[in-house]
């Protein structure tokens, strides 16, 4: 025997609301309450609000049903780690203590809330009926309740969807944030690598070489040879140093311990003051919100642009006015270094520092890139500005905010 085709969501939603409508007497599905009821029915299934970002589709399908239902206040729950019911978003008013009830009841129950004349409180589960993974609860006039869980029911079927993809998109962003830790990990080994070994070696290659300046000063006769000579161990001491110097940067710039164990505001004024002293430029720091609210990856990302765009002010800018402004913003963290220098020529620069394998700016925008950051350069005579904007990202759904 041919089972019988199990019946569509709008199919079902229909044959409720042809249910609803003839309990309550109206039989002619024009009158205004049943044009309402099918409008919403419509409206809470499009399928242009799936494909919103997880977290405007959750609001504005929670949001809509408070406009268009008769729910008071409707909320959206789950579990959290610890096994707790939190709400992760309302619309129309704070739910309250008896509508977390219900929505613990449709979560553990994995049932819809029986209508009844006289409740007020109602929900849904959303996802396996034995096992949902969030819930809709409202609070609904007398004699609604039926009504409320139709349209509940229509909305859960689009936000199962929504909270699918929204997990993926969390997971898919936890893999990356663990890809992200792993490098920042070996890129800390790596400096400690170069600091311990090649560095060291460095120092002591130049170290050498000066002392064999001095005794060849000493061993050689005023003469062209011995100018010659002594000129070339003077280069040859130059491009060591020269050595020195970038391996310690290389080793500086792959270490990360201080951007993970100090305070990053005093990180950023301590590259503030050494920009000051070695140019005696008047520089000035600004920083707003809970810049250590960032992940470990956003704070040596930033820290690292932030010393990039010092570093070039203090090479090439001939500034006398530099100003370095970090803040924390609800939705992402950006920090701008600005200063009235000589400028240069943004594409061109970045484009040879390419070619030439040196780091500088280009690296700095594919490590903010990596985080889906974005870092701005604009120059001119006058003005130059670097701006770095990295977002707002916690795991775990972590109720942390950047902004104060």
């Amino acid at each position: 025997m041919r089972k019988a085709p199990t019946p569509t969501l709008a199919a079902s939603a229909s044959a409720r609301l042809r249910g609803l409508l003839e309990a309550s007497g109206e039989q002619d599905g024009f009158t205004p309450r049943g044009m309402a009821v099918a409008g919403a029915l419509l409206a809470l299934k499009d399928p242009e609000r799936a494909a919103l970002p997880p977290a405007e589709a959750i609001r504005t399908q929670l949001e809509l049903l408070a406009s268009v239902g008769p729910m008071r206040e409707v909320s959206l729950w789950t579990f959290d780690d610890g096994g707790r019911v939190r709400c992760t978003g309302h619309a129309g008013g704070r739910p309250s203590s008896g509508v977390r009830g219900v929505a613990r009841q449709a979560l553990v129950a994995g049932r819809e809330t029986p209508p009844g004349a006289h409740r007020r409180l109602v929900a849904v589960g959303i996802g396996p009926a034995t096992a949902p993974t969030a819930a809709l609860a409202a609070r609904v006039p007398a004699g609604r309740s039926a009504e409320a869980l139709l349209l509940l029911a229509e909305a859960s079927a689009l936000l199962s969807c929504v909270l699918e993809r929204q997990a993926l998109l969390e997971a898919g962003e936890q893999e990356a944030a663990d890809a992200i830790a792993a490098a920042e990990r070996r890129l800390a080994r790596c400096g400690l690598d170069l600091h311990d070994g090649p560095l060291q070696v460095a120092v002591a290659l130049l170290s050498d070489l000066r002392l064999f300046a001095t005794q060849l000063e000493s061993e050689l006769a005023e003469g062209e040879l011995a100018a010659i000579l002594t000129g070339r161990v003077a280069d040859l001491e130059a491009r060591a140093l020269a050595l020195e110097g970038q391996i310690r940067e290389l080793a500086r710039s792959a270490g990360a311990p201080a951007a993970l164990t100090e305070p990053l505001r005093d990180l950023l004024r301590s590259e503030a003051r050494s920009l000051a002293q070695a140019t005696g430029a008047d520089v000035q720091v600004e920083v707003r919100g809970r810049v250590d609210a960032a992940t470990p990856s956003q704070r040596i990302a930033l820290l690292r642009g932030v010393q990039e765009a010092l570093r070039n002010t203090e090479e090439h800018a001939r500034a006398k006015k530099v100003r370095l402004k970090v803040e924390a913003q609800p939705e992402r963290i950006v920090a701008e270094v600005r200063d009235d220098g000589r400028g240069f020529d943004v594409e061109r620069t970045i484009a040879r520092a390419v070619r030439d394998g040196r780091l500088g700016l280009a690296g700095i925008i594919e490590r903010v890139g990596m985080l889906g950051g974005s870092v701005q350069v604009r120059s001119r005579r006058g003005q130059t500005s670097v701006t770095i904007s990295l977002p707002r990202w916690e795991p775990g759904g972590a109720p942390a905010s950047f902004g104060s």
